[in-house]
């Protein structure tokens, strides 16, 4: 098990914490699923993402919610709805200038197709416009045009 993983299973949350405050969002985002994976009963997790968006909510803090909510504990009761909920918020929280907008978008686009299109066809239109905008060689709008979806 990973470092974080190691200080969450051992319920030292404040070293966890600080260990996290110092991780790279990609790098934070790996130690949790790793941790959620080997345990997903053990919800020290859950805390130290309350901790993290008490010291400042963020874009990438959503971020990462959104596809442990997406693609880890898809299966669970209402994560299709978290999901959802922490895209828009990355969104919200971020603009242009941020190198991560467009994976945004691109994270709230994918929900107007799958799970159970949360989504509406025309904010996903306008969505895929806005990603094509800024990335005119988006390889997901793209793809997903050429299989007819955002037309």
């Amino acid at each position: 098990m990973n470092k974080l993983g190691t200080l969450l299973k051992s319920h030292e949350l404040s070293k966890a914490l600080q260990y996290a405050k110092n991780l790279r969002a990609s790098n934070l985002y790996n130690d949790l699923v790793e941790f959620i994976y080997a345990d997903k009963k053990n919800l020290a997790w859950v805390s130290l993402m309350t901790q993290l968006f008490a010291n400042g909510e963020t874009a990438s803090l959503h971020h990462i919610l959104h596809c442990i909510f997406s693609f880890d504990l898809n299966d669970f009761d209402g994560a299709p709805n978290l999901a959802l909920y922490h895209a828009r918020k990355a969104v919200e929280l971020s603009d242009e200038k941020d190198p991560e907008y467009v994976d945004y978008l691109a994270d709230l686009l994918h929900l107007s197709i799958e799970p159970d299109e949360l989504v509406s066809r025309e904010e996903g239109k306008m969505l895929a416009k806005k990603i094509l905008d800024l990335d005119p060689d988006n390889e997901f709008v793209n793809d997903e045009m050429k299989n007819g979806n955002f037309i």
